[in-house]
C-alpha cells in the first residue's frame, strides 16, 4: 500500500489508511527540506525519487536507498520520516541512518529551506 505526501496550500499532509497528520506552517516560515519522495514502509522508508539539486542528492542519497533513522531515532509508521525531519529547521544538520547497495551507513545531511511557490497552488506533490 503506497504512502503519500501532498502539500496542500500552507499545510503538509501524511496520509495513510489509519491516520492523518497534518503539520501547519505559515508563510514565510521556512521547513526543513530533504528533497525525497519516499513510501512508508513498516520499519523504514524507500527512496523512490531524490530531487535533483536537493540537501538528499548532495548528500548522496539514491532511488531505492532505504533510509532507516533520523539521528538515532528509528522510521517506523509510528515514526515516519516525514515527522522526523519536520522536527528539525532549515540549516540544522542530522544523521541519517541508511541501507545502500545492502549495506548501512550513516550519512550527514544538512536540511535546506522548503522552495517557497510564487503563486499558491504553483507546488503539488511533496
Amino acid at each position: 500500500m503506497e504512502i503519500r505526501c501532498w502539500l496542500l496550500t500552507r499545510r503538509l499532509c501524511y496520509a495513510r489508511p489509519d491516520v492523518i497528520l497534518y503539520a501547519e506552517w505559515e508563510w514565510p516560515h521556512q521547513r526543513p527540506y530533504l528533497g525525497v519522495c519516499v513510501h512508508q514502509l513498516e520499519e523504514d522508508a524507500e527512496v523512490l525519487e531524490v530531487v535533483p539539486e536537493s540537501p538528499a542528492e548532495e548528500a548522496g542519497l539514491h532511488k531505492r536507498d532505504l533510509i532507516l533513522a533520523v539521528d538515532g531515532d528509528e522510521i517506523t509508521r509510528e515514526t515516519p520520516l516525514m515527522i522526523l525531519i519536520a522536527a528539525h529547521g532549515p540549516g540544522d544538520t542530522v544523521m541519517l541512518t541508511i541501507e545502500q547497495d545492502g549495506r548501512e551507513r550513516e550519512i550527514e545531511v544538512e536540511l535546506g529551506k522548503w522552495p517557497v511557490p510564487e503563486e499558491p497552488g504553483e507546488m503539488r506533490g511533496g
